[in-house]
C-alpha cells in the first residue's frame, strides 16, 4: 500500500528533505510539500545585500515544480496538525483541506517577532532602526548607513535563540567596511552591545576571544552582558535589563525570534515554544513526526542550543528523510545526525574567517576559528551561487 509523507515548509531544510524523500521512497508513495509561497532566500543572502553585493530581488528563489519532480507542491497556510489522527489541515485560498499522513516532517523555520521588543517596530518605521535578517531589512539598513555622516551606530544582540549566531558580528564588520573613512576618521562610532558574555558563546571562549580581537582590529566597540529590554519613543534611547540606557543615532537590531510551528503543533513544543527532537534522529515526541531546522530545539553537551543555521538544517533534513524511509520499511541509510558544520564569517576587506567543527560531540562542541582569508570569502560567495542555481 502506498504511503503519504507530508513536508511542512519549503525553506532550505524542507527542500532538501523532500528531494531526499523522493529519491528513497517508492514512486507509488506521495511526497506532499505545503508552503505559503514557495518563495524565499538563503539566510546568508541578507548579509550579501547588506554588503552591497546583491539587491533583494537578486537573491529570491521561487521553487518550481521542475526542481522537485515527483513532489506535490501545495500552496497554502498550515492551520493545524492533529498528531493523534495523523492529519494536517491547511487553507488554500478560501478552501479548507485536510491531508492524512503516514509520516510528517516539520520544517517551518523561525520567524522574526519584531513586536516582542517594545519600541522596535516604531523605531524601524521612523528610520532610526533596521533589522538585517531579511533582504529588504538589510537593504534598508545599508541605505541608512549611506546617508550617515556622524554619530553612533549600535548593533544590538538579544539573548539566543536567533538565526545564525555569527550573523550580527558579520553585520558589524560589513557596516565598518561601508563606513570606511567615516569610522577610521572618528566621525562615526560603531559598537556591538550584546546579551552574550562573548561572541558566539555556543562554540566556547577561545573562538569568542578570536572574534573579539577581530572586532577591535576594525575599530568596533564590544560591550557584552547587556540584554536589551526596549527602545524609547524617540528611537534613540535603548534600555537594558541592568537598568542602564544607551544612546544611538542608528540601531541595527537582531529581532526576537519565534517558532513558526508553535501555534500549529502546541502539543509538541517546549516551554520556550520550540520543538524538541532527538539530536541523532530528529524524531519529535509524537509518533510518525520529525522536525528539522530552525523550528527545533536541540541541546548540546554544554547545555547550549544547536545554532539555527542553514548548514545544520540541511544536514538534519537528509538524516530525517532517511529515518522516515526506514520507518516506512525501506532500505534507506541508517545515518544519525552528528552536527558537523560551521559558518563563514565575512570580516571585511574581501576576507572571511571560518568557524567549523563537530557541535554534537560528547564533550561539547569541538569547534575552531580559522583566520580570515580571501579563499573563505570566495567560498561563501560560491555557496550562494550554488543555492540559487539549484533552486531557481
Amino acid at each position: 500500500m502506498s504511503k503519504t509523507v507530508v513536508v511542512l515548509g519549503a525553506g532550505t531544510a524542507g527542500r532538501a528533505a523532500a528531494e531526499r524523500l523522493r529519491a528513497v521512497l517508492s514512486p507509488a508513495d506521495r511526497v506532499v510539500m505545503i508552503d505559503r509561497t514557495f518563495s524565499g532566500s538563503l539566510g546568508l543572502s541578507a548579509l550579501r545585500v547588506l554588503g552591497g553585493w546583491r539587491r533583494p530581488e537578486d537573491v529570491t528563489a521561487t521553487l518550481k515544480q521542475t526542481a522537485l519532480l515527483g513532489v506535490s507542491l501545495q500552496t497554502g497556510e498550515v492551520a493545524a496538525v492533529d498528531t493523534a489522527a495523523a492529519t494536517v489541515s491547511y487553507r488554500a485560498g478560501d478552501a479548507e483541506h485536510s491531508l492524512a499522513y503516514d509520516a510528517l516532517l516539520i520544517a517551518l523555520g523561525a520567524e522574526l517577532d519584531t513586536a516582542a521588543l517594545p519600541g522596535l517596530d516604531a523605531a524601524i518605521s521612523a528610520g532610526r532602526a533596521a533589522q538585517f535578517y531579511t533582504p529588504d531589512g538589510a537593504d534598508a539598513l545599508r541605505r541608512s548607513v549611506e546617508q550617515f555622516t556622524a554619530g553612533r551606530i549600535v548593533v544590538v544582540i538579544p539573548p539566543p535563540p536567533f538565526k545564525c549566531p555569527p550573523a550580527p558580528y558579520e553585520a558589524a564588520f560589513l557596516l565598518a567596511d561601508q563606513l570606511g573613512e567615516r569610522l577610521t576618521g572618528s566621525a562615526v562610532r560603531l559598537d556591538v552591545i550584546t546579551a552574550e558574555p562573548y561572541p558566539i558563546p555556543v562554540v566556547g571562549p577561545d573562538v569568542g576571544a578570536g572574534v573579539t580581537e577581530l572586532l577591535s582590529a576594525r575599530g568596533i566597540g564590544f560591550h557584552p552582558g547587556r540584554s536589551i529590554t526596549g527602545i524609547g519613543p524617540d528611537g534613540a534611547t535603548v534600555t537594558f535589563a541592568d537598568g542602564g540606557r544607551e544612546h544611538a543615532d542608528l540601531l541595527a537590531v537582531v529581532p526576537p525570534h519565534a517558532c513558526a510551528a508553535a501555534q500549529i503543533v502546541p502539543d509538541l513544543v517546549n516551554a520556550d515554544g520550540w520543538i524538541p527532537v532527538a539530536p541523532d534522529t530528529l524524531a519529535a515526541k509524537a509518533p510518525g513526526v520529525w522536525a528539522v531546522g530552525d523550528n527545533t530545539a536541540v541541546t548540546l553537551a554544554n547545555g547550549k542550543p544547536l545554532p539555527k543555521a542553514g548548514v545544520f538544517a540541511e544536514g538534519q533534513a537528509l538524516v530525517a528523510a532517511d529515518q522516515i524511509a526506514r520507518q516506512l520499511g525501506y532500505d534507506a541509510p541508517e545515518g544519525v545526525y552528528t552536527g558537523d558544520g560551521g559558518c563563514l564569517l565575512v570580516v571585511g576587506g574581501g576576507r572571511a574567517a571560518k568557524i567549523a567543527g563537530r557541535f554534537l560531540a560528547d564533550a561539547g562542541p569541538q569547534v575552531s576559528l580559522f583566520p580570515p582569508t580571501a579563499k573563505f570569502h570566495a567560498e561563501k560567495e560560491q555557496l550562494e551561487r550554488d543555492w540559487l542555481a539549484r533552486w531557481r
